[in-house]
């Protein structure tokens, strides 16, 4: 039974790599925060919030003239990253799923 359980184990992939999208590369959805933040139509449209930002990588704008064009309006942007803006830029991945309506529609 031991050596068999540990077998089962070695042959299983590792637990990240069954949790991918099956779609793979071609999935038109957001996995990750990172997905999000840094999409094409967020990336600095919006202007960061935090007074003192000392992220090396922020995807806000620090500057009315950082700020880029987006195809979502103010408002459609502040929905999209409502799950970020509310709790802090952290990993959360239920609130991605969220944000992916907006940038898949």
């Amino acid at each position: 039974d031991r050596l068999d359980s540990r077998t089962q184990q070695q042959q299983q992939p590792p637990r990240r790599m069954r949790c991918r999208c099956p779609q793979g590369r071609s999935c038109r959805m957001a996995h990750s925060e990172e997905e999000v933040l840094f999409h094409p139509w967020v990336y600095k449209a919006m202007l960061c919030e935090d007074v003192c930002c000392t992220r090396y990588y922020c995807p806000f704008a620090h500057s009315p003239e950082e700020i880029r064009a987006s195809p979502l309006s103010q408002d459609q942007l502040r929905e999209c990253l409502a799950p970020f803006l509310e709790r802090g830029i952290q990993h959360r991945q239920q609130s991605v799923w969220r944000g992916n309506a907006m940038l898949t529609g």
